[in-house]
């Protein structure tokens, strides 16, 4: 259940950053997000983890992007119950 509300909340903070527009950096972010996005059963992409690029794309949208950070939050939360 955590997997596939992960992989909805990615989605929904994807198009929720996309519509509100993004910096360069943020979207490289994103980028990074979604590249984690991989086979569950496949190994880790290399550094940064999916949780570092996730706590650094929080901490630089809090302010602008609240509702993201939110959507954020869910994800780390929903990591965190995983294990992660």
């Amino acid at each position: 259940m955590e997997k596939e509300q992960i992989k909805n909340l990615v989605t929904h903070l994807t198009g929720q950053m996309t519509d509100s527009g993004c910096s360069p950096q943020q979207q490289q972010l994103l980028e990074k997000v979604t590249m984690h996005m991989h086979d569950w059963d496949d190994p880790e992409p290399v550094d940064p983890d999916m949780k570092e690029v996730l706590e650094t794309l929080v901490a630089d949208v809090e302010v602008s992007h609240p509702k993201s950070a939110t959507v954020i939050h869910e994800i780390l939360d929903a990591l965190a119950n995983m294990g992660i």
